[in-house]
């Protein structure tokens, strides 16, 4: 298989193709993942093509997995890769992020240039957003994750560390959301966002993370939902709340909200949006929920061995 054989019969996606130099020989490399609902066969698979179009590796992004007791097919669809040199030693990682058809679990690898898997990360909720900063200021960059969680139908925020990446998302043991067979999650840090006043009632819509801005000394995370309006009639995907974030995850200052928010609260409620409603950000810290900024133990534990 070429990758001429594959673009001659596939709709491509913007986010799953790399066409770029990236085992640094000087000569362009093309990097493919499939996303297809309706072949799990062809879907979640990642190829590296050589500069000819032929095929130096391909792997598969994600496996039979069983949450709450039910098991979740093999059939992964990759959004997106990244190419990134995240320890900035010459040599880049590949980020491959795969949805489950059709709604959840994500999988998430992270492999070197030659195909060989480094680490794998499972959540309930899709990510909507990725990006890179170096959180804790050690030279290596943290892959930062900004989406949903399912089970809580918060818009959350992973922070994972690749070289000591395991597991899964925290989800409540007792729910149909909990991982069978997958390990506790070492993320670095893993937020919880404080719900927006529109939510349309029913499990399939959530709070998200809209977008993710880098800044000298933190970020800011934009969160929205998707349908924030009374009828519940289309979907509105502004930018309705923001939050100024340090490095250590600590809020820096009140919530400040979108023009949309502000409107939207006014016409449907009656009120403006409060910045106290919204302070309390969830963190795990590795066993449960608490409203103080805190790593995970479990990375912890893992960065002190």
């Amino acid at each position: 298989m070429t990758f001429v054989t594959i673009l001659n019969s596939y709709k491509m996606y913007k986010n799953n193709v790399i066409i770029e130099d990236i085992d640094s020989d000087g000569k362009k490399d093309i990097l493919f993942g499939s996303y297809e609902d309706d072949d799990a066969d062809f879907s979640g698979n990642v190829w590296r093509f050589d500069n000819k179009g032929n095929v130096v590796w391909k792997r598969h992004v994600g496996h039979k997995v069983y949450f709450g007791g039910k098991l979740h097919q093999n059939h992964f669809r990759v959004w997106q890769i990244c190419v990134v040199d995240l320890d900035q030693n010459g040599q880049n990682e590949i980020i491959q992020i795969a949805f489950h058809f059709p709604e959840e679990p994500v999988c998430i690898h992270i492999s070197d240039v030659y195909g060989k898997l480094i680490a794998e990360y499972w959540h309930v909720g899709q990510f909507n957003v990725v990006d890179f900063l170096d959180i804790n200021n050690d030279g290596v960059d943290e892959i930062l994750l900004g989406g949903q969680n399912n089970e809580y139908r918060n818009a959350v925020l992973a922070i994972l560390d690749y070289r000591l990446l395991q597991g899964c998302s925290p989800q409540t043991p007792t729910s149909e959301f909990y991982p069978d067979s997958l390990a506790s999650g070492t993320e670095m840090f893993y937020l919880r966002f404080p719900k927006t006043k529109f939510q349309k009632p029913g499990p399939t819509y959530r709070d998200k993370i809209l977008t993710i801005k880098k800044r000298k000394n933190g970020i800011t995370a934009v969160v929205t939902n998707q349908y924030p309006n009374k009828n519940w009639s289309y979907p509105v995907t502004a930018g309705l709340i923001c939050y100024d974030l340090n490095k250590k995850m600590e809020l820096i200052s009140d919530p400040w909200f979108g023009d949309t928010y502000k409107s939207l609260l006014i016409d449907h409620f009656g009120f403006e949006p409060e910045p106290d409603d919204y302070q309390r950000i969830l963190y795990w810290d590795g066993n449960n929920w608490i409203d103080k900024p805190t790593v995970n133990r479990r990375w912890k534990k893992l960065k002190e061995k």
